[in-house]
């Protein structure tokens, strides 16, 4: 393999002039060896330090760093979150759009997979217009109150990611679990893995909205959507529990 320390020691070899040494040298191959394994070592080190120069094969502690030299303390690395998916998220954010609706939206999106509902209350696309057949009724689409007292200023409904939690392990009281069934441990909040905090979400918000605007945001629980049979009754497991999605 080249740079390792048996490749370095040929290479030495080589060019030593054969009049010194017959090929067959146990002592001196046995010194160049040692200066051999030290050179291997600094050989790997280039290598290493060439694939931290770029983003894309850059790892551990050196994604850190370039997080930190675009954004600063505004964008870290998520307790247990591993290379492979911060190293995307890095480069997606350098690329992400700013300060339009479509930004807010998207960014959320990815941040918590579920689109937020984004209501600004100076424009009538969001709140309809008295006498308007499109506005249906409050609540419902266009409907809800909007005032131009307000423009720059927009509502935004964003949710809780849904992938919160600790992988392969069913949550206390679930009925997926138990001696023999399913995967049952005890834990504690050091192995959840990808939670999306508030703050973050505030965060994201903050840093994608153009100056001068203000968004009022709202957290909450994504809507539970229910598993109906064809009559549209909800369906239950044999615990009795009702079956929803996600």
């Amino acid at each position: 393999m080249i740079g390792d320390s048996n490749d370095i020691l040929q290479r030495v070899r080589k060019v030593l002039p054969r009049r010194w040494f017959s090929w067959g040298a146990p002592i001196r191959d046995a010194l160049l060896g040692g200066l051999s394994d030290g050179a291997a070592w600094c050989y790997s080190w280039i290598g290493y330090a060439r694939q931290q120069s770029r983003i894309a094969t850059s790892s551990g502690i050196f994604l850190d760093i370039v997080a930190w030299d675009f954004f600063g303390a505004n964008f870290v690395r998520r307790s247990g979150e591993n290379d492979a998916s911060f190293q995307p998220r890095i480069l997606q954010e350098i690329l992400r759009p700013r300060q339009t609706r479509d930004a807010i939206s998207q960014v959320l999106t990815d941040l918590t997979s579920k689109p937020p509902k984004i209501i600004e209350l100076w424009n009538p696309q969001d709140c309809g217009g008295y006498g308007v057949a499109q506005m249906g009724g409050y609540g419902s689409g266009p409907g809800c109150y909007g005032s131009l007292l307000f423009d720059n200023q927009m509502l935004v409904s964003a949710y809780h990611a849904p992938t919160q939690g600790i992988p392969n392990v069913d949550g206390y009281g679930g009925y997926n679990a138990g001696y023999g069934v399913g995967t049952i441990e005890y834990a504690d909040l050091s192995l959840i893995t990808g939670p999306i905090t508030d703050a973050e979400i505030y965060a994201r918000v903050q840093q994608t909205i153009a100056a001068g605007t203000i968004a009022w945001v709202a957290i909450q629980n994504p809507p539970t959507l229910l598993i109906t049979d064809e009559s549209g009754i909800a369906l239950t497991a044999d615990s009795g529990d009702i079956l929803v999605v996600g």
